[in-house]
This record gives C-alpha cells, structure tokens and sequence, in this order.
C-alpha cells in the first residue's frame, strides 16, 4: 500500500513538472533567447520562470538607460541636440532645403511629407559638395510580407530617384532585405542586404567600390540594425563623410546618448527632432 501511495505521488509530480514545462515553454524560450539581459542564477528555472522571464525583460528595458546614466557621470560626450530646424540654419541650407523638398515632393517621397528629413539632408549635402557617391539602405519595398514596408501606394527606390535628380552625376546605391525590390538604373544600382546579418553588411561594402560620401539608414528601424549599419557605414565612408539613421522612435532616444564616445574623437554627432522621430546624423 505504501508503495502504492509512493507510486501515485511520484505520479502526480511528474504530471506537474511537465503541465509546468508545458506553460512556461514560452518563457523558458525567451530566457534562452536573451540570455546577455538574463539573470545569472543557480537554481536557475524550475518555480521560478515567470519571474525570470519578468526580470529578463525589465533587464533588457533598463540597460542602455542605465549606461546613459554612467556615461553622463564620467562626463561623456554627448551628441548635440537640435532640432531639423536648427540643424539647418546650423549649415546656412535653407535655399537648399526647399529645393530638396521640391524634388523629395516629386517623387512622393515621405522624406518630406510625414518627415521633414528635407531639412536634415539639404544641411548634410551642403557640407559634403561635391557629392560623388551615396548609399541608401531601405528602398521601401510594398510587400507586406517585410516588415518596415511602406504599404501599396509607394514605388521603391523612389528616394533614390530623387537624391539621382538632386545630386547629376553622383552614383548613387541602394540595399534592401526584399530582393523582390532590387533594380539597375541609370547611376543607380542596388544590392541586397539584412542588417540583421553583419556579413551582408561586409558583402555589400565589397560590391561597392571604394568609399561613400554619404549612408543613409532607412531600413529594418530597429536598434541592432541601426548600430550594424552605422559599423558598416564607419568603416566605408570618407573621412568628412556623414551617415544618417532615420526614423528613431522616442523609446530608443536614450541609446543614441551613449553612442558618441565609442565613435573616434573627430566625429561629429547629433540627435535631430523631426517632424516624427529622431534622426542620428554622424560627420565622420
């Protein structure tokens, strides 16, 4: 009879164990997957996976605004602050900013409809004249099946168009993750990439020939592809160069705070307000 009554809870725990496993797959999965923001810990998940997985996630939301805290008590450089408007008058663009508009306008781009990126871009290419070559990642592709797509009532690649009219006789790049979307042009030609995958990144540096004036960051929008991007872009543009990251979201302000002094002295950083976001500009 005891070992009846053994058997049965020996049964009843092993039920348990596996009902837990079973509701928590989910967790123990997202534990796994973000191990670096995990905690360290013995007695590591057995009773205790929704906790983990709640102090993994709080983990991961409180890293870089705690780096951005240490950064400004070891008096850290920061990026300088300005608005799209401000950053214009910065370089004396305005005559140049509503020419670009003109062109950005023409081809239906949002750079200067939802964004006024236009002012950001006029004050970029001034300083760098002459422009000779440029490289844009993201060409805004219509399959909704990727996401950042700009949805049915845009043509890729048309920004690139326009920086083609804005900028004769600058060769002008373009990359995408949607291959669907690639396309050859007069002065444009266009690559595949995931900025997700540093390797296509490295690839894309070799398929095109010597240095950049200018990369433009108009892709995945998220942080890993956004620092990817700009290692890439710091390794191939020209010394007084610039790379632009478009379209950060207020959640990921903070991190851009901290990314000046891990670039070389001599860069140049600013954190621009737009019309809908922030842009991160670099003069390298």
């Amino acid at each position: 009879m005891k070992s009846l009554h053994h058997s049965f809870w020996t049964a009843v725990n092993s039920a348990r164990c596996g009902l837990r496993a079973l509701l928590y797959r989910r967790e123990r999965e997202f534990i796994g997957r973000l191990s670096l923001y995990a905690p360290n810990t013995s007695g590591y998940v057995d009773g205790l996976e929704k906790t983990i997985f709640n102090l993994t996630l709080l983990s991961a939301n409180q890293v870089f605004p705690l780096l951005k805290s240490l950064s400004e008590g070891s008096g850290a450089r920061s990026p300088e602050c300005l608005s799209a408007e401000e950053f214009c008058k910065l370089f004396n663009a305005h005559n140049e900013s509503l020419k670009l508009k003109e062109v950005f306008d023409a081809y239906g781009c949002d750079k200067a409809g939802n964004h006024n990126y236009h002012l950001v871009y006029a004050a970029v290419l001034k300083d760098i004249v002459p422009v000779q070559t440029m490289l844009e990642i993201g060409l805004g592709t219509t399959n909704t099946d990727v996401v950042s797509n700009m949805g049915y009532s845009w043509t890729p690649g048309n920004s690139l168009r326009a920086f083609r009219e804005y900028l004769p006789g600058a060769a002008i790049f373009g990359a995408d993750v949607d291959e669907r979307v690639l396309f050859q042009e007069e002065m444009i030609t266009t690559h595949h990439v995931d900025q997700t995958d540093t390797a296509t990144l490295q690839s894309l540096a070799k398929s095109i020939p010597g240095e950049l004036d200018l990369v433009i960051d108009d892709g995945l929008h998220a942080p890993n592809a956004n620092l990817a991007t700009l290692a890439f872009a710091l390794a191939k543009v020209r010394q007084g160069g610039w790379i632009v990251i478009e379209d950060i979201g207020e959640v990921s302000r903070e991190l851009w705070k901290i990314i000046p002094p891990l670039l070389p002295t001599s860069a140049l950083c600013y954190l621009i307000t737009c019309r809908s976001g922030f842009v991160f500009a670099v003069k390298k």
